[in-house]
């Protein structure tokens, strides 16, 4: 599953839109779960990294400034993230 996971990073950021609707809480709910992904695979978190996800990342907390549970969500994503590609 890990390398379906790390072939396809590009297609895994998808799943993070913009904030469309402030109520919703798809964001943090994804955000969570791609850094759970992250912290058992350093593999994805550098596949991620490469995809583009800081930029994704930085988007996003624009988008949804105000929503603390989304911010926090992506904040951890972008840690995780950080601690696989320093690995290297």
């Amino acid at each position: 599953l890990e390398p379906t996971l790390v072939g396809r990073a590009g297609a895994l950021l998808l799943l993070l839109p913009s904030c469309l609707e402030p109520a919703s809480n798809y964001v943090s709910i994804v955000a969570s779960h791609l850094s759970q992904l992250v912290k058992t695979s350093d593999a994805l978190g550098i596949a991620l990294a490469d995809a583009g996800l800081a930029e994704r990342i930085l988007t996003l907390l624009t988008a949804c400034e105000g929503d603390a549970q989304a911010t926090l969500a992506l904040q951890q994503l972008q840690e995780a993230t950080l601690s696989a590609s320093n690995i290297i």
